[in-house]
């Protein structure tokens, strides 16, 4: 997990191809379409939703960065290992679901900061307590970069 200012884009240029291009499309191209086969880059609004209401959810082939536009967001993550009732493996949607009640991560999405769950970091975003907030954010979908599983 990475959670970190905006600001702070610079720190992980070198990390990994993939990223520093998601990261120079923040800093040039916000709100504009990204050209790139490799990379989804979908923004979309929502209400969030109680914590309870949700599952963990987790990927095989893509990891995330989350970056919210308008409203805020709450997010819990923990490790894969951790999660018990997983569902089935979809791999078609890149996507499977666990629970885990306690000993989560946790926090608050804003604008002016970004969140990257990587493959093995269950997470659950798009809540809050109440619920019935209004988010517009992007999610970068960024390939891992080989075959996982």
């Amino acid at each position: 997990m990475i959670y970190d200012k905006i600001d702070n884009l610079s720190r992980y240029m070198g990390r990994d191809e993939n990223l520093a291009r998601v990261l120079l499309d923040i800093k040039n191209n916000l709100r504009g379409d990204l050209v790139d086969e490799n990379i989804k880059k979908n923004i979309f609004e929502f209400k969030t939703i109680l914590s309870q209401d949700k599952r963990l959810e987790n990927h095989m082939k893509y990891y995330d960065l989350h970056l919210v536009l308008e409203g805020e967001e709450e997010f819990e993550l923990c490790s894969t290992e951790e999660l018990e009732n997983i569902s089935e493996k979809n791999y078609d949607e890149d996507v499977f679901f666990g629970d885990k009640e306690d000993g989560l991560i946790k926090g608050v999405l804003r604008p002016g900061y970004f969140l990257v769950t990587f493959v093995d970091e269950a997470h659950k975003l798009g809540i809050s307590k109440p619920d019935g907030k209004h988010v517009k954010k992007i999610v970068y979908k960024i390939p891992v970069g080989g075959k996982n599983e």
